[in-house]
């Protein structure tokens, strides 16, 4: 295989994209950061753009080893990453995502300083994506409490986990196995676990349950009352979840 048969595969890695994505995007933003602070020769300004060119030289290096070695670095990683990342993962893919990370506090850095408003701009940026993914993108608040379990803790855990809502209320019940009921000849039964509940980032809810963002307990003058004798203004909890949904606006 030619080299730049290799150079133009590797080019369709997600992770080579991204280190090229985030290293132009730094660049640009220490460049500006440089002439803000009239400080050209900088770790941010010349200087800088030079580590950056000296990333991108140690990624097509590594791609070219990768060729001549196998790796498989995927261990080394937490297991929120491996989920995106498959099973197997060279030295590129590797240091990659470590440039990605690196990269990306580096960005933000620069943009603050630069004087960007960066809150701002994120908004915008998940305002524009919303309206072009299928993803739910509007204020959620999810009321829960310990009585929350299975199906409902599992909805509560992806939407944590996620960050596309708040949790509101007290740590839910923690049911987070399915269990199947087995017939035996002699007419008894036995009751097995045969499934696992994990949330999208692995958590396993079980005896453990979902911790609230917010935590608030029911008030005590409450407790007493039929749940359907509570009106919204004086549930404490639910006036909580509007709050959060009101800050997420």
């Amino acid at each position: 295989m030619m080299i730049f048969d290799i150079y133009r595969n590797a080019g369709n890695s997600p992770v080579v994209q991204l280190v090229v994505i985030a290293v132009v995007l730094d660049t640009v933003f220490g460049c500006i950061r440089a002439a803000k602070d009239r400080q050209f020769n900088s770790c941010f300004g010349i200087n800088g753009a030079i580590r950056k060119i000296g990333m991108v030289v140690s990624i097509l290096a590594l791609i070219l080893v990768d060729q001549i070695v196998s790796f498989n670095l995927i261990g080394f990683l937490p297991e929120a990453a491996r989920a995106y990342l498959g099973d197997r993962i060279g030295l590129t893919e590797f240091f990659g995502v470590l440039y990605i990370a690196y990269e990306t506090v580096s960005i933000l850095k620069n943009m603050v300083l630069c004087g960007l408003p960066v809150k701002a701009l994120w908004k915008a940026v998940k305002t524009f994506l919303g309206r072009y993914t299928d993803e739910l993108r509007i204020p959620l608040a999810v009321l829960v409490n310990e009585s929350s379990a299975s199906a409902s803790e599992i909805f509560a855990g992806a939407v944590q986990d996620y960050g596309i809502g708040t949790i509101v209320g007290t740590t839910t019940y923690g049911k987070g196995v399915v269990q199947s009921i087995r017939q035996l000849s002699d007419g008894s039964a036995i009751k097995l676990t045969v499934a696992n509940y994990y949330t999208p980032k692995g958590n396993n809810i079980n005896k453990t349950g979902i911790k609230p963002d917010i935590e608030v307990s029911l008030d005590t003058s409450l407790l007493n009352k039929n749940k359907d004798e509570i009106t919204h203004e004086e549930d404490n909890q639910l006036q909580e979840a509007i709050k959060a949904v009101e800050k997420e606006k």
